[in-house]
């Protein structure tokens, strides 16, 4: 990691190898159920980049090849070794899929300390994290990766204790969200039995596709577009409001009058170092005209949502145990999902901060899917454009550069 730039290919040198917790866990193992809502989102992966600053070494040797080699491996040492005792709290990442041999099988996951597996390589200083969405989400990724810095330190978290209780809405949730009877915002599909991916029917021809707002333009986009309303909504809802309206444009009309909107609840404890779950992902539908403005777009983000994760629990679960049906969620509808308060960027590895971090989410319906992330210290400084935001977008290649011309054109972004 760290080499210099005037190699002919960014990334050589590839290994695999399997870390396994420190400490094995023996006949006290326990296995981790899955969830109704962790089933519905088994066919979607998340996966996280961390850029740093790139540091020189100077060393004086008449074997360079040699020498080359021990300060890559001294490197991937460095940051392998705190993976043992991370493993030892995130217990169930080291786990195995497994099926219940009654008639459900029902899949879980089998905590037999097996391993993740790592790839090593040397490129350019950075961190990948490619994490199955059916272990937790976003907010679980970015935790597991914050403490895997922390522990990389010498600062080793107190072990979780349980798991949160937050597997349906809490009772002191707004009064203007609606729960539903049946979740309008997964999506059925045949069967896919032991294949845990979307065909290429559900999401051919998906591109992703990253774009940065800093606070300024937010701030004319926000004033130009609602006023003094802008007081009233968040940077997501806007951003999103304005998509949607372009995207519809874009469709010629014939776009999303139902999307999902997905937001976080930190009450549920995934960032208090709990074993990673979905339970803080709430998922909503909003339904909207497409002939509205930018303004009362964000007014129904923001004050119409349909919750539906009490409705998954209730209805996924029976069919998934039936075989009837799979589901999926991201791009069933065009999906919004609020990371704003996410901190991608808490992650500090020997001093530095990432000069940039991003997720995206793999296995994404045709209708595409909208990530709103925070944009970060700019270049590892604290203070500049801490309220920009980063958006990556999920959608069919022939709509990424139309997007991008509809947001420069009509909203000076992107």
């Amino acid at each position: 990691m760290g080499l210099s730039e005037n190699l002919e290919t960014p990334i050589t040198g590839v290994r695999i190898s399997t870390v396994v917790p420190g400490k094995s866990r023996g006949e006290t193992r326990e296995d981790h159920e899955l969830t109704n809502k962790d089933l519905a989102l088994k066919l979607h992966y998340i996966k996280g980049v961390y850029f740093f600053k790139s540091t020189t070494t100077t060393t004086s040797t008449s074997d360079d090849d040699h020498d080359h080699d021990q300060l890559v491996l001294s490197s991937v040492a460095e940051m392998k070794n705190p993976m043992f005792p991370l493993l030892d709290r995130f217990f169930v990442a080291a786990g195995r899929i497994r099926r219940r041999s009654d008639d459900s099988e029902r899949p879980y996951i089998m905590c037999n300390d097996a391993g993740v597996r790592i790839v090593e390589a040397c490129c350019d200083k950075t961190v990948d994290e490619c994490w199955a969405h059916l272990l937790g989400d976003v907010l679980s990724s970015s935790t597991f990766i914050k403490t895997w810095a922390q522990i990389m330190t010498g600062h080793v978290p107190e072990k979780p204790l349980h798991l949160p209780s937050c597997a349906k809405l809490p009772e002191d949730s707004s009064p203007h969200l609606v729960i539903p009877k049946r979740p309008f915002s997964a999506k059925e599909l045949d069967p896919v039995g032991n294949h845990w991916k979307l065909t290429v029917d559900n999401c051919q021809n998906m591109r992703t596709h990253s774009f940065s707002v800093t606070s300024k333009q937010l701030d004319l986009l926000m004033s130009n577009t609602c006023g003094k309303k802008a007081a009233y909504f968040s940077r997501f809802e806007i951003l999103s409001a304005v998509i949607w309206k372009s995207l519809s444009r874009i469709r010629e009309n014939m776009g999303a009058k139902v999307v999902t909107v997905c937001w976080y609840d930190s009450s549920c404890g995934a960032e208090n170092y709990e074993i990673p779950n979905n339970k803080s992902m709430m998922m909503s539908t909003v339904e909207a005209d497409l002939e509205v403005d930018v303004p009362e777009l964000a007014f129904f983000i923001s004050n119409k949502r349909i919750v539906d994760n009490y409705a998954i629990e209730k209805m996924v679960g029976k069919e998934i145990d039936l075989k009837l049906v799979d589901y999926f969620v991201y791009g069933a509808n065009l999906t919004f999902v609020d990371l704003e308060e996410v901190d991608i960027y808490g992650v500090e590895v020997k001093g530095q901060k990432p000069v940039f971090a991003s997720y995206t989410i793999d296995g994404v319906g045709e209708e595409g899917l909208v990530l709103v992330l925070p944009a970060g210290p700019k270049y590892g400084h604290e203070g500049e454009d801490l309220n920009g935001r980063t958006v990556t977008v999920v959608l069919p290649k022939d709509e990424i550069a139309r997007l991008e011309n509809e947001l420069k054109a009509y909203w000076t972004i992107a």
